[in-house]
């Protein structure tokens, strides 16, 4: 791989992990204003399984961090 498109890479995963922290946020505001009870997860307003998605974007930003770990680790193998 050469070297540009590692880093850009790097720098993509290191601004995905801010963009889904947002959103995990977003996500709580959303459950605690469109839910009626804190046990519930479905949207009265939009009808999702806003828990569903608060885990699916844990799980995004620790699949971006850890790959961008492993890719920092393999730099010199990786860039050649």
């Amino acid at each position: 791989m050469k070297k540009i498109y590692f880093n850009i890479l790097i720098v993509f995963l290191f601004f995905n992990i801010p963009f889904w922290a947002f959103e995990y946020i977003n996500v709580g505001v959303s459950l605690k204003y469109e839910t009626t009870y804190s046990f519930e997860c479905i949207s009265h307003i939009t009808g999702d399984n806003l828990c569903l998605f608060q885990n699916f974007t844990i799980a995004m930003m620790i699949i971006s961090f850890v790959t961008m770990i492993i890719l920092l680790y393999f730099r010199e193998r990786i860039i050649k």
